[in-house]
């Protein structure tokens, strides 16, 4: 008897004979072992509980990928933050693709460009939803071009919240 091999616990158990009673073929039995290559399916699927922090703390820690928009000396920086600190995508106009365009470096329209650069990796490598920080009313126009770019591309910039286990006493 194998278990599944997740970070979850489960209490579902794959017997042999069950796999056996129901295959047509041999090419119609699964493996008794799963094993989770992506790891941030459980994330994708609702199922990683957040790291939810310190209620008062700022910035705030609830969220799985969160984007940051800087401007680094003469060109802008994007990036996706995973929880653990690790950058999980980045783009900038210090990139040479984008430099070779002859496009502007620094202004909103490079901001909007660069929005329009990590939206489309983000959908490429699966990520839909990014957490942001509070965006108040003293943040640059460049910072409020990039995020409307970011929307308008299919990015929702709230992620859902974690599906919460129902545990055994609350059966």
């Amino acid at each position: 008897m194998r278990r599944r091999i997740t970070r979850l616990k489960s209490d579902h158990h794959v017997y042999q004979e069950d796999v056996d009673s129901g295959a047509k073929s041999p090419n119609d039995k699964p493996p008794l072992e799963l094993i989770n290559r992506n790891p941030r399916n459980l994330e994708q699927l609702l199922r990683e509980p957040k790291p939810y922090g310190w209620e008062l703390e700022f910035p705030s820690r609830a969220f799985w990928n969160k984007v940051t928009f800087e401007k680094v000396g003469k060109y802008l920086e994007a990036k996706v933050v995973h929880h653990t600190g690790r950058v999980v995508l980045s783009a900038s106009t210090k990139e040479e693709a984008y430099k070779n365009q002859g496009l502007s470096l620094a202004d909103q329209d490079a901001a909007i460009n660069l929005g329009k650069i990590l939206a489309r990796r983000c959908l490429e490598a699966g990520i839909l939803y990014l957490h942001k920080e509070v965006l108040d009313e003293n943040t640059s126009e460049k910072a409020k071009a990039f995020v409307r770019e970011l929307i308008s591309e299919g990015i929702k910039l709230k992620e859902p919240e974690a599906i919460q286990f129902r545990r055994r006493r609350d059966i």
